[in-house]
């Protein structure tokens, strides 16, 4: 009985690995999460993202997928389903989010819009869907994890909350979303490069999701995929819309198995051009070194993965410019000769090294774990979302920040500069405003000029021959005090321009001494 169950289980075993190469659902545990979002409420409605989302929905459930599609979700809804799959993702071996609607970024933080969303200003975010979250449900999933954002769109909510902050505060809202970290074993695709806008399309779909339907059933390796997605949306939009793609997974993962190799063989002058060219740039990719891509573009100087290339090659070239935190680090760091993991003398400095890498350390590398490092141990935990123990310099902790290939902690400029991405960038106020001791714009109030406050009122001069009514005593009264009235009053009519006959007429009234 024993060796009959045995037999059967590998029996079942051989059955579920030929069915491998048709068939996913002997593979792995797949969930999905579809949402499209176009019927807003305080701006102006998306045609396509409803379309989007049951098209990708009906093709995920056909490549096996375990399938949420929801559409239209106000605040509510879009809590409700994220929460469900997040529940899900929890058991599942490949777990894929794509979102199709309204989103943006706002200090380097992406947000998706559900459709009752309205920004009075930046406190409304909170009602907002954070992308990171969505990222930390994804990694949950045991092997492979898709996130898909075909949300770069010209976004009015944007354009909103900055008229709603004005010109009066210097708040960074970038155009289409932030680039972000992408975790080991996921796939980030947005629609357009990071800090650009995509098209809505004229047709029942995107352009990204037309050609996302186009391929996401056929069976190639998972990357290959994606790729031609990027490529289908840069040739259909003629070149104005590259969208931006990143991976980081080990091996490869076939969703509809893989394609059967032709028996017969192929002709190399009928050979397609365009698979050299994607089997050379994944070839690149595995070096990726600047002169990996220098020799990929002498062969294939043209076309969508020549754009690719240039672009990997100008991004590693940019990360070798920071020479200093490299011979820093190379420092502290064993040589190559030796294997061996950093002693726990020098744990305490080299992780001080690579905080100050990712922008959460501004103080001293010294290697004595201080208030100062434990404070940056906090930003880190904070910005990246993590729960790493910030009283001790550990392994543990090393490792994760090792893994962060960019920054982390935002940049903090001096007054009058406010950061964008890895640059700080001057603060311009409008005509008549300047920058204050918060670093925000303030409108100058003005001064009256030194001639206006001297400038004093006047008063006006009686008219001549006339003088002003006097009070005092009336001539005859013979006290001896009003002897000087009449001589005052002569003074008082000639300094106010009266004629000699007429003051003398006027004051006649008064003694005369």
């Amino acid at each position: 009985m024993r060796t009959m169950q045995l037999v059967a289980a590998a029996i079942l075993f051989v059955v579920c690995f030929v069915l491998l190469q048709s068939s996913p659902t002997c593979a792995e545990t797949r969930i999905a999460l579809v949402i499209g979002n176009g019927a807003y409420q305080n701006v102006s409605r998306l045609p396509n993202p409803a379309n989007d989302a049951k098209a990708v929905a009906a093709a995920l459930r056909r490549s096996g997928f375990d399938t949420i599609i929801a559409t239209d979700l106000d605040k509510q809804g879009m809590e409700d389903a994220t929460i469900r799959f997040a529940r899900a993702a929890r058991e599942a071996d490949i777990a894929l989010f794509y979102y199709s609607g309204h989103a943006l970024q706002f200090n380097g933080v992406n947000y998706l819009a559900p459709t009752d969303a309205k920004l009075a200003d930046e406190s409304d975010l909170r009602r907002m869907t954070r992308v990171d979250e969505i990222v930390s449900d994804l990694q949950q999933a045991k092997s492979l994890r898709i996130l898909v954002l075909d949300s770069c769109r010209d976004n009015p909510l944007a354009e909103q909350l900055r008229r709603s902050i004005g010109t009066t505060r210097s708040l960074p809202i970038g155009r289409g979303l932030a680039k972000i970290d992408t975790p080991q074993g996921m796939i980030m695709a947005y629609a357009t490069q990071a800090g650009r806008t995509a098209e809505d399309g004229d047709g029942n779909n995107s352009p990204y999701t037309s050609a996302f339907l186009k391929h996401i059933e056929e069976q190639n390796e998972i990357g290959t995929i994606f790729r031609e997605v990027s490529e289908d949306v840069y040739e259909a939009t003629k070149h104005a819309q590259l969208p931006e793609l990143s991976l980081s997974i080990i091996g490869r993962f076939y969703l509809r198995g893989m394609k059967a190799e032709p028996a017969t063989a192929t002709d190399p002058k009928t050979a397609a051009p365009i698979k050299t060219t994607s089997s050379d740039f994944d070839a690149a990719v595995g070096v990726d070194t600047v002169a990996g891509w220098e020799a990929f573009l002498k062969q294939h100087s043209e076309g969508f993965y020549a754009d690719l290339a240039r672009e990997r090659k100008a991004n590693l070239e940019k990360r070798t410019k920071v020479g200093d935190q490299g011979k820093e680090l190379a420092s502290v760091l064993p040589t190559e000769k030796s294997e061996q993991t950093p002693s726990a003398v020098d744990v305490p400095k080299v992780l001080q090294v690579e905080l100050r890498r990712v922008g959460c350390n501004t103080g001293s590398v010294d290697g004595n774990w201080s208030a100062a490092s434990r404070m940056a141990m906090e930003l880190f935990n904070k910005h990246a979302g993590m729960h790493l123990d910030v009283k001790v310099a550990s392994t543990d902790a090393l490792d994760v920040v090792k893994s962060k290939v960019g920054r982390v902690c935002p940049l903090l400029c001096e007054r009058g500069f406010v950061a964008s991405g890895d640059r700080c960038l001057e603060i311009s106020c409008d005509a008549g405003s300047f920058v204050n001791d918060r670093n925000e714009c303030e409108k100058r109030r003005e001064k009256p000029s030194r001639q206006q406050q001297d400038v004093k009122p006047r008063p006006s001069a009686p008219p001549k021959n006339s003088v002003a009514q006097t009070p005092p005593r009336e001539a005859g009264s013979g006290s001896p005090g009003q002897c000087n009235v009449y001589g005052q009053c002569i003074d008082i009519c000639h300094s106010r321009g009266g004629t000699g006959n007429g003051c003398s007429k006027y004051c006649s009234r008064y003694t005369r001494c």
